[in-house]
């Protein structure tokens, strides 16, 4: 796979090929520039489809304000010594394009993030960190998403008619189902291929599965399906959240279990990657797991992200399932966290298993031995062994400024009332 440099005079020619593909698409009015920051916030400059060109022509980018990634946290508190001077760059990738479905006269962009005061370009991007780690791979390597969302009236509480049980044909007969349907149909619009959806086990709460694909075509399509949900629900007066535990007086987990795939997947390359995920997974918690109430899915016997830094086949009390050689169910992730993020530290870890010829211990082996290192049960927790890991210069930097960032987010969303919280979180994600 080759690294694709984001000033590619091949954005021209992409957007005007988008643009005069059909009626649709040349009465289009805007286009919606996107990207994830650190604290997992999708954010959206709408540019108008002239503007846009202009900048094509020119192989520019469009120049922001220098706080795009690291400098705010999720309630909006910036850093105390953050000086807002210089500016950061966004350089949309046309490839990614699409028609909003769910928006008219709308299209969508993602787009790859410079902080200006970085060099070299692009050094702290979570979709270039993606891309690169997928380049250095060496197989083939697929991401497919099972997409938990639950339904909620806007001031928070369950949507009555809605009811709990896992894939019931009862909890299909509900005002949300149509909404689901419409969405699943402009998804299959924008060429996203969807497997399956249906009822989860709490009340209002439902899962779509998508199809697998490379790794930054498969968050991009996430990105574009989980704006798509959002949308169509907020048109109908509800919330479709994917908050880890939406509730305030019960714990009942939304979850953003991903599935990774390599091949060719020999036995010996297949144990060395999962083992070099394993020898990292609480610090990699600190990516996928990213607020204090994520922790809340961290328990034995639950069926959620498991209690202990394990593996197991077709079992799902533990964090890892493995579903055959190269194919694995990452289950220790929620919908809060910046998936890039996640998905390229996972494959940045795992390639470094394989790099050292890592061992695997079975299941048997691991149960005999006494090994019973279990998963962090807090974000302070996991940050902590995020600060320790051994990574790169690179992954260093990104590590770090993440980690300041969620410590600082901790401290302001823990001074926040509750209910105030709940709210806040359960709107954005």
């Amino acid at each position: 796979m080759q690294v694709q440099d984001p000033r590619s005079h091949q954005n021209f020619e992409h957007l005007d090929i988008f643009l005069g593909q059909s009626p649709v698409h040349r009465s289009l009015k805007f286009i919606r520039f996107q990207w994830v920051d650190y604290v997992g916030l999708l954010r959206i400059r709408v540019l108008t489809v002239s503007f846009c060109r202009q900048l094509a022509a020119k192989c520019s980018p469009l120049v922001i304000s220098p706080i795009a990634l690291t400098s705010a946290t999720i309630n909006f508190e910036y850093f105390p010594d953050f000086q807002c001077m210089g500016c950061d760059s966004l350089y949309p990738d046309y490839s990614s394009i699409r028609l909003c479905h769910y928006a008219t006269n709308h299209a969508s962009v993602m787009c790859f993030l410079h902080q200006g005061h970085l060099s070299p370009l692009l050094y702290s991007c979570p979709r270039m960190l993606l891309q690169e780690s997928a380049a250095k791979f060496p197989a083939d390597i697929k991401i497919g998403f099972e997409i938990e969302f639950r339904c909620l009236h806007v001031d928070g509480t369950n949507v009555d008619e809605c009811m709990e049980g896992f894939s019931t044909a009862a909890g299909l007969r509900n005002q949300c189902v149509p909404f689901i349907e419409a969405i699943v149909e402009m998804l299959e619009k924008s060429d996203i291929q969807v497997l399956q959806f249906h009822t989860e086990g709490s009340q209002g709460l439902f899962e779509i599965s998508t199809g697998p694909l490379p790794p930054v075509e498969a968050l991009d399509t996430l990105i574009y399906t989980r704006e798509c949900i959002k949308h169509v629900f907020s048109q109908h007066n509800l919330i479709a959240t994917m908050h880890p535990s939406p509730m305030i007086d019960v714990h009942h987990g939304t979850a953003a279990q991903f599935h990774i795939s390599i091949s060719p997947a020999g036995k010996s390359t297949s144990d060395s990657f999962l083992q070099g995920i394993l020898s990292q997974l609480p610090a990699l918690c600190a990516f996928s797991l990213p607020l204090e109430v994520s922790y809340k899915r961290v328990n034995a016997l639950e069926s959620e992200a498991g209690a202990y830094v394990a593996w197991g086949t077709q079992n799902r009390d533990v964090p890892i399932r493995k579903i055959e050689d190269g194919h694995w169910e990452i289950r220790c992730c929620d919908g809060t966290a910046n998936m890039y993020l996640v998905i390229a530290a996972t494959i940045t870890c795992g390639l470094e298993g394989i790099e050292r010829n890592a061992e695997l211990p079975s299941e048997e082996q691991r149960l005999q031995a006494g090994i019973e290192t279990k998963l962090p049960t807090s974000l302070g927790e996991s940050l902590e062994h995020l600060k320790k890991a051994n990574w790169t210069q690179r992954w260093r930097h990104v590590a770090d400024a993440y980690g300041k960032l969620k410590a600082l987010e901790m401290t302001a969303l823990g001074n926040m009332d509750p209910k105030e919280r709940k709210a806040l979180l359960i709107r954005h994600f």
